[in-house]
C-alpha cells in the first residue's frame, strides 16, 4: 500500500473540505448523508495520521487538532481548541506569529522550523507544513512533526564534527587525505596545518596535486607501495619513512587507513605521520654517547657504580666484576645495608649523603674481603644528579702493601730504600738514613743543622697535638708522603717517607676519568629524559600528552585504590578555538592553547597531572582531592580566566567548557569509565553554554 504524503493529505483534506462546503449549501437529505460520508472520510485521514496535525483559522485560533498533536504536547484536545498558535509558539513572537500566517495566507503554502512549549513547560522543536485553504472561510491546514531528537542528533554530530575538526586543526602530528583517482592515482584532497608547517610546503603546493607533486623519491615508491597494500588488504598500514622537505629532513611514523563506498570501492585514503625527527636526533645522540660510554668502560680496570642517596645500587659498569663485591645480579636494587655490615654500610651510604648536600667529589680508602682476599680500594664519588651520585673505586691493594713494607723497615731505617728522618722539637735533624741523602739532595739536610721548615712544621703539629700526622711533598718531578710520628716523651719526631709519585699520576688520571665518566654518565640521563619527554609530553603546550597521561593516571588510579584515596577527573574543551583560528589565524589558536595550558600551571599544584589530550581538549587529575577540594580549585581556575579575559591587549578572550568526575575507592570506576563520564559531563555544559541556560556556576563542578 502506498504511503500517502503530506501533501497527499492536504489535498484530500481540501478537496473533503469544498465537498463538505458545497453540501452545506446546498442541504436536502441525500446531501446529509453524503456530508456524513465526507466528514467521516475527513476525520479517518485527521486522527490516523502520524505527525500532528491541526486547521486554524486566519486569526490564529485552533479550529481543530488530531490525537498525535495533543500527545505532543501534552494538552488535551478541548484545551487546544481554547488557545492560539502564539499560546504554544516557543520562538515567535504574537505579532511574528500574525506575520507569518499573512505570508502563508499570501503564498497559500510554507515549511518552516520552530519550538513549541508543551503543557509541563519544555521545549520541543518542530518542523512544519503550512496550507492555506478557502474552504470553510479560509482555513490553515498544519502538519508538524517533532524533530527533538533529530536536533539533538544534528548538534550532536555538529560538536562531534567540531571537535574533529578542532583536532585536525590543532593535533601535532601531520594529516592528509588522498582521492583515489579511477586510473589508480593519488591525489591530496587536503591536509591539516600541522603538514605545511612541518614540511614548508604552501597549501597551494599540495591540495590538488598528485602524490608525485609533493612526496619526493626515495619516499615515494614506499608510500606508493603501502597504498596499494592498504586498498588491497582493506586495512591500516604502518611504516617509516625519511623524506626531504623545505624544513629539512623529517623522519616520521606513517599510518594509511583506506575508506570504501558502498560498492566497495577505495575512494580516499586518510593518513598521518608522527614527527619523530627530533626523538630520532636524541636516540642517534644517545646511540654515540653509549658507544662512548662502552669504549671508556672498556678502557677501565676500576669499579664504576651508580648509588643514589638512599644507598641503591642503580647501575654497575661492565669494567671489572671480579673486582665486585658481589656479582652485579646480586647488587642490582640492593640497599648498602643489604650488603655491607651495619658500620661499613653506615659510612659509605653517609659518604654518598655528603657528597649529595655539597656538591663537591669525595675521595675515601677502604678495605674489603673478596673472594677471601683483603683487597683496598681507592674510591672518588662524585654528584650524578639530585639524588644519584657516581661511585669509581680503583684498586690500591699494591700500594697498601707497599706501604706496609714500607712501615715494616723502618724498625731498620738504614735499610730502607725511602727516606726516614728524626727532627727534635727546636727543629734540628737528628737523623737521616743513607736513602733521604740520596733521594733529597736539594734540601741540603745534614745532621745537627735546623732542618728544613718543610720538614719541621709538621714535626712541630705532631708534638704539639701528640697525633700522627702525614703530609705530601713534591721534590724535583717526584711526590714524597711523610708519615711523621710524634715520639713527645723523647722530644722528637721521626718521618717515614715514601715516593708516592706514580700513586699519585694513577689518583689524578683516576679523577680525570671519573670526571669525564660522570659527565658522559650525566649527558646519557639527560638524553634519555629528553627522548622520555618526546613521547610522553605534547609539543605545543609541554604538558603531557595523552600517552603521559594514561601512564600516570593509571599509577595513580592503583594509588588510589590501594590508599583508599578520593581523586576527581576534569575534561576540559577550549570554547570557540575554531573560531580563532578561522579569524585570527592557526598562530593565534596555538597562542591559545598555549594560554589555557599556562592557567592551568598557575592554577593547579604540582602533584596534580596536567594534560592536553589532544586538539582543544584538556585533562587535568586532581589528585588527593574529593568535589569540596574541587570547587576550590575551579574558583582558582574562574579568578584566573577572569584576569586574563580582563587583559585590553588580548586579541580573543578564554572560555571553558568542563566536566568533572569523582573516583570513588569504596566504588571504584575504571579510568576509561571516569573519562566517559567527564566527557559527557563537559559536553553536556558546553550545550548549555550554547543555549544560554546555563545552570552551573563556573566555580563549582559542572
Amino acid at each position: 500500500m502506498k504511503r500517502e504524503t503530506k501533501a497527499d493529505l492536504v489535498q484530500e483534506i481540501e478537496r473533503l473540505h469544498g465537498r463538505i462546503a458545497k453540501l452545506e449549501a446546498t442541504g436536502g437529505a441525500r446531501d446529509k448523508g453524503e456530508k456524513m460520508v465526507g466528514e467521516g472520510q475527513y476525520r479517518a485521514i485527521f486522527q490516523t495520521s502520524l505527525d500532528g496535525f491541526w486547521i486554524n483559522d486566519t486569526d490564529g485560533r485552533f479550529v481543530d487538532v488530531n490525537d498525535a498533536y495533543c500527545r505532543m504536547t501534552g494538552y488535551r484536545r478541548e484545551e487546544l481548541l481554547r488557545m492560539r498558535i502564539s499560546d504554544v509558539e516557543a520562538v515567535e513572537k504574537p505579532e511574528e506569529t500574525a506575520r507569518h500566517m499573512r505570508r502563508v495566507l499570501e503564498q497559500g503554502y510554507d515549511r518552516f522550523e520552530t519550538r513549541h512549549r508543551r503543557k509541563d513547560g519544555a521545549i520541543i522543536e518542530i518542523e512544519a507544513s503550512a496550507s492555506y485553504s478557502d474552504a470553510r472561510g479560509g482555513q490553515c491546514v498544519v502538519f508538524l512533526r517533532d524533530i527533538t531528537e533529530r536536533k539533538r542528533a544534528q548538534e550532536g554530530l555538529r560538536e562531534s564534527e567540531r571537535r574533529l575538526f578542532s583536532i585536525y586543526d590543532t593535533v601535532a602530528d601531520l594529516i592528509f587525505n588522498l582521492a583515489v583517482e579511477e586510473d589508480g592515482h593519488y591525489r591530496f584532497a587536503s591536509a591539516n596545518p600541522a603538514f605545511y608547517r612541518v614540511t614548508g610546503l604552501p597549501e597551494e603546493a599540495v591540495v590538488g596535486k598528485r602524490v608525485e607533486e609533493v612526496i619526493p623519491e626515495p619516499s615515494l615508491s614506499m608510500a606508493l607501495g603501502k597504498y596499494q597494500q592498504a586498498i588491497e588488504e582493506k586495512a591500516i598500514v604502518r611504516w617509516k619513512e625519511i623524506s626531504n622537505y623545505p624544513t629539512g629532513r623529517l623522519t616520521g611514523e606513517v599510518s594509511i587507513a583506506p575508506v570504501f563506498d558502498d560498492q566497495g570501492h577505495c575512494t580516499h585514503l586518510v593518513g598521518s605521520v608522527h614527527d619523530v625527527t627530533e626523538r630520532e636526533k636524541v636516540e642517534e645522540k644517545l646511540a654515540a654517547s653509549e658507544a662512548e660510554l662502552r669504549a671508556m668502560f672498556a678502557s677501565m680496570q676500576d669499579v664504576v657504580l651508580v648509588i643514589d642517596n638512599n644507598g641503591v645500587y642503580r647501575k654497575i659498569a661492565p669494567t671489572n666484576p671480579s673486582r665486585l663485591y658481589r656479582p652485579p645480579a646480586e647488587l642490582l636494587g640492593k640497599t648498602l645495608a643489604d650488603v655491607f655490615p651495619v658500620k661499613q654500610a653506615e659510612a659509605f651510604l653517609g659518604t654518598v649523603r655528603q657528597v649529595l648536600k655539597t656538591g663537591q667529589t669525595d675521595h675515601i680508602e677502604y678495605e674489603l674481603l673478596i673472594n677471601d682476599r683483603s683487597l683496598w680500594f681507592s674510591a672518588f664519588i662524585t654528584p650524578m644528579t639530585a639524588d644519584s651520585t657516581v661511585w669509581v673505586a680503583h684498586d690500591i691493594t699494591e700500594r697498601k702493601r707497599a706501604e706496609e713494607e714500607r712501615q715494616s723497615l723502618a724498625k731498620f731505617p738504614s735499610e730502607n730504600p725511602y727516606p726516614v728522618l728524626r727532627i727534635a722539637q727546636d727543629g734540628t735533624l737528628l737523623y737521616i738514613n743513607e736513602a733521604g741523602l740520596e733521594l733529597l739532595p736539594d734540601w741540603h739536610l745534614a745532621i745537627g743543622r735546623a732542618a728544613s721548615p718543610l720538614l719541621s712544621a709538621p714535626a712541630f703539629q705532631a708534638l704539639d697535638s701528640g697525633l700522627l700526622q702525614v703530609l705530601d711533598l713534591v721534590h724535583g718531578t717526584r711526590v714524597y708522603s711523610f708519615s711523621v710520628a710524634p715520639i713527645v716523651a723523647a722530644g722528637y719526631a721521626n718521618l717515614y717517607g715514601g715516593d708516592i709519585t706514580e700513586r699519585k699520576r694513577a689518583e689524578e688520571q683516576l679523577r680525570e676519568k671519573t670526571a669525564a665518566l660522570t659527565a658522559e654518565i650525566a649527558e646519557r640521563e639527560r638524553l634519555q629524559d629528553e627522548l622520555r619527554a618526546l613521547s610522553l609530553q605534547d609539543e605545543l603546550t609541554g604538558l603531557y600528552n595523552r600517552r603521559g597521561f594514561m601512564i600516570l593516571a593509571a599509577q595513580h588510579w592503583r594509588l588510589a585504590l590501594r590508599v583508599h584515596e578520593a581523586f576527581v577527573l576534569l575534561y576540559m574543551d577550549v570554547d570557540a578555538l575554531k573560531h580563532i583560528n578561522d579569524t585570527l589565524g592557526h598562530a593565534q589558536g596555538d597562542q591559545a592553547l598555549r594560554d589555557v595550558a599556562r592557567l592551568l600551571g598557575q592554577t593547579f599544584r604540582q602533584s596534580d597531572i596536567l594534560v592536553r589530550i589532544g586538539g582543544d581538549e584538556f585533562v587535568v587529575l586532581l589528585a588527593e582531592c574529593d568535589l569540596v577540594c574541587c570547587r576550590h580549585a575551579m574558583a582558582r581556575l574562574k579568578k584566573a580566566l577572569d584576569q586574563a579575559n580582563g587583559r585590553p591587549s588580548g586579541p580573543y578572550a578564554l572560555s571553558l567548557s568542563i566536566g568533572a568526575a569523582c573516583f570513588d575507592p569504596d566504588n571504584p570506576a575504571s579510568l576509561g569509565d571516569l573519562l566517559k563520564q567527564a566527557d559527557a559531563e563537559m559536553y553536556a555544559h558546553k550545550q548549555r553554554l550554547h543555549r544560554g541556560q546555563d545552570d552551573v556556576r563556573q566555580d563549582e563542578p559542572p
